[in-house]
């Protein structure tokens, strides 16, 4: 039974320097098939007929190969990326998620109230859950607040126009004096 592919796959096979059967071979092994269902499904060749030896040392010859082994390669290095990539994306989710259930403490106080129902009031259990109930209220009256990072500049009212208004005028570096003095003595 023959297999046509697109040819697209074709073109991209050929780029590689694989045909489209190696190439769906290694797509296989890099998604964790054992490599003689890999040949059996992608390549084929010899599974009615051929012993076991024979059919892995064919297995072998293919993995030999450096355009398989690249493609292999390649393939995990893809699938490295999307999985740290999702990795990322669900902890930061999970994140935002377990933040809600440490500081909601409505939902804590709800659900330490419904495990109080089913126990024996005196209990040590009873007990201890009725201390974490206590110190949860009293948590609340202290909200968490967040620091507050705002930065406040703050600018002067009105700007110095002279030495008389010049924060610096005692020393001899304040440009407003300098100019005052030039003005003086052109005036003058």
């Amino acid at each position: 039974m023959d297999v046509t592919v697109s040819s697209k796959t074709n073109k991209l096979a050929r780029s590689l320097g694989l045909t489209p059967e190696q190439m769906a071979f290694a797509d296989l092994i890099t998604q964790g098939w054992p490599e003689e269902d890999a040949y059996a499904v992608a390549i084929r060749t010899g599974m009615a007929t051929w012993n076991r030896a024979a059919i892995k040392d064919e297995v072998a010859k293919i993995l030999s190969s450096v355009a398989v082994q690249k493609r292999i390669a390649a393939n995990k290095d893809v699938l490295r990326e999307s999985q740290v990539k999702k990795i990322q994306k669900d902890m930061k989710e999970n994140a935002d998620e377990l933040l809600e259930l440490a500081t909601n403490k409505e939902k804590k106080l709800i659900e330490l109230q419904t495990i109080l129902k089913g126990l024996k009031p005196g209990s040590t259990e009873y007990n201890k859950v009725n201390d974490q109930i206590i110190n949860i209220s009293r948590m609340k009256q202290n909200e968490v607040k967040t620091d507050d990072k705002t930065i406040h500049y703050y600018l002067p009212v009105s700007y110095p126009t002279g030495c008389h208004d010049c924060l610096y005028s005692r020393c001899n570096e304040c440009q407003y004096k300098r100019e005052c003095e030039e003005r003086k003595k052109i005036e003058e």
